[in-house]
């Protein structure tokens, strides 16, 4: 029921999504040529002012990832099915490169490998030999195979969350049932004579069509587009299931309460198909749906109306009595990656349709050729400083002229009246192994006033390139810039003045000491009459000494400071 849901959301916005936009999603795949990674660098100026430019052409990847679903019709020939498993033999062999891949079939019901590796050989053996010749149930359901695929991507480990995803569906789109909440359901018709009784018995099969429409109808013949039945077919669709018309297409009472048709009353059959829709339409309206919701989990999607097979030869007999099974198919291709490719697919174009899609795994691009103009700075250093390595690996070269030679497959001329390289690039650019291109330019008009400097290496370069599809396109690389400063010349310096040594001071002259002054002399005491009298001749004469002494040494003081002053004044 979540899809319904999701259903009648969608279609509220139909009549601004649909009309002159085919269905447009939030994916860019459909219009989208493959992404090629490019890139443009250089180094900074050396010693000798020159620089090392290099020009990238792919993902620089020790090991990309891949991850590949098959969505495929039970009707779908043997032919077709056996190119699908020998693209999953060659994908095999790209060592450089983790791939998984997943194989949704339906039938009435829809089942799947599970996501496995390419490089697993027992159960790559398995699914080539057995699965894709399982026996399946009765009943067209694309609807099915398409809500087991958006299962299954709900599921891809999540270290392949971020790997390029490839969506390939084949289908003759003859669907006449669809799945709700794991049942596959029907719309049962029956056709009444002209007495109102059944003359034709209730069916739930592509007869159905004929009852309602009659053979050889178109979408064209009754909507004028699927543009216009996707934005008309939701009210029939909910008349349809008001009138309990619905059936489970496996229970028991799968016939019960169809819808009456007319057989020989025009009027009356035509007001019945203007309100009813039938099992088909309900199952290619889901279809659309689911598979607009699938496409946007995926990069690249490929979708392509395939015939069935018979006695060897496409079988178009049941597109001529039920031609919308075709127009469906050419619906989602006109959604999908290979919208541009032609509608009209053959059995005998198995091996191509595959070696396409392969190609586009396997390669950023199928061949090319890269225009590098030289920067008005810079001269071009010469062919002999031209390398080339790919996937790191470098590739020798042979000089002729002002062309080098690498290997057989990349050629690179210098023309010196236009300053420009070419580059040929003629072969595939294998995903994970890039192309890298190297010379030297030696910096020529270099500014001599005081600064800082960046000028772009070259004025431009371009990649022109076909994809393995054939479509083609034109990347622009990055322009790279080096920065180089011219310094100011420092001002001389003013050498310092010497300095004058300070004049000596003079030292200060010593003070003469005072002149000692002389004791007065001492009164004569009353002499006892037992004691000896004593004089003080013995205390002057030592006094007399000492300052006679003191005396000299002044003397010797003021000498010295004499001296010493005269030798610093010579």
């Amino acid at each position: 029921m979540m899809k319904k849901v999701l259903s009648l959301c969608v279609s509220a916005l139909m009549m601004f999504s649909l009309v002159g936009t085919a269905g447009a999603t939030g994916t860019d795949a459909s219009t989208a040529n493959k992404a090629v990674d490019i890139d443009k660098t250089a180094t900074e100026l050396n010693e000798n002012d020159q620089s090392t430019v290099t020009l990238k052409i792919g993902a620089d990847e020790d090991q990309a990832k891949v991850a590949v679903m098959f969505l495929i019709d039970k009707s779908t020939s043997q032919g077709m099915r056996d190119e699908a498993a020998g693209m999953l033999d060659e994908l095999k062999t790209k060592m450089n490169t983790d791939i998984l891949y997943n194989v949704v079939i339906f039938s009435g019901t829809a089942t799947s490998t599970g996501w496995t590796d390419v490089h697993d050989d027992a159960s790559l053996t398995d699914t080539k030999e057995n699965f894709v010749n399982k026996e399946t149930t009765s009943g067209t359901n694309l609807d099915a195979g398409i809500e087991e695929a958006t299962a299954q991507m709900s599921v891809l480990p999540e270290e392949y969350k971020e790997a390029s995803k490839y969506l390939v569906t084949l289908s003759d789109g003859i669907t006449y049932v669809w799945t709700e909440d794991g049942t596959v359901k029907c719309v049962p018709i029956e056709g009444l004579g002209a007495n109102g009784l059944v003359e034709t018995t209730a069916q739930n099969g592509t007869d159905t069509w004929t009852m309602m429409y009659g053979y050889g109808t178109s979408i064209e013949d009754i909507y004028g587009d699927m543009n216009t039945f996707m934005n008309q077919i939701e009210g029939k669709i909910q008349e349809t299931r008001n009138g309990k018309h619905v059936q489970d297409y496996y229970g028991e009472n799968n016939l019960s309460n169809p819808i009456s048709t007319y057989i020989y009353d025009d009027e009356k059959n035509d007001a019945v198909a203007a309100q009813y829709a039938t099992g088909m339409e309900i199952a290619m309206y889901d279809s659309v749906l689911g598979y607009q919701n699938l496409m946007t989990m995926f990069d690249y999607t490929y979708a392509y109306a395939v015939p069935e097979l018979s006695n060897g030869e496409d079988n178009t007999s049941n597109w001529s009595n039920f031609p919308w099974g075709k127009e469906l198919m050419v619906h989602l291709q006109s959604l999908s990656t290979n919208k541009d490719e032609p509608v009209d697919v053959s059995n005998a174009d198995a091996q191509k349709i595959f070696a396409s899609i392969q190609d586009e795994i396997l390669y950023t691009i199928q061949s090319g050729t890269v225009t590098d103009v030289m920067g008005a700075d810079f001269d071009f250093a010469g062919v002999d400083t031209l390398t080339l390595t790919v996937g790191g690996v470098e590739v020798e070269g042979t000089i002729d002229g002002n062309t080098v030679t690498f290997g057989d497959n990349y050629v690179v001329t210098y023309d010196p009246e236009t300053d420009t390289l070419t580059w040929e690039i003629n072969t595939p650019v294998e995903e994970g192994a890039p192309l890298a291109l190297s010379y030297v330019v030696d910096l020529v008009n270099k500014s001599t006033e005081p600064g800082e400097y960046t000028v772009p290496t070259n004025e431009s370069a371009e990649l022109d390139y076909a994809t393995s599809s054939g479509e083609t396109g034109t990347e622009t690389f990055p322009v790279p810039e080096v920065t180089y400063t011219v310094e100011k010349p420092e001002e001389p310096t003013t050498p310092e003045e010497p300095t004058t040594l300070e004049e000596p001071t003079t030292p200060e002259e010593p003070t003469t000491p005072e002149e000692p002054t002389t004791p007065e002399e001492p009164t004569t005491p009353e002499e006892p009459a037992d004691e000896v009298v004593q004089t003080g001749d013995s205390v002057n004469t030592m006094m007399y000494v000492a300052v006679a002494g003191m005396a000299v040494v002044a003397i010797g003081i003021v000498v010295a400071y004499r001296k010493r002053a005269e030798l610093l004044h010579k």
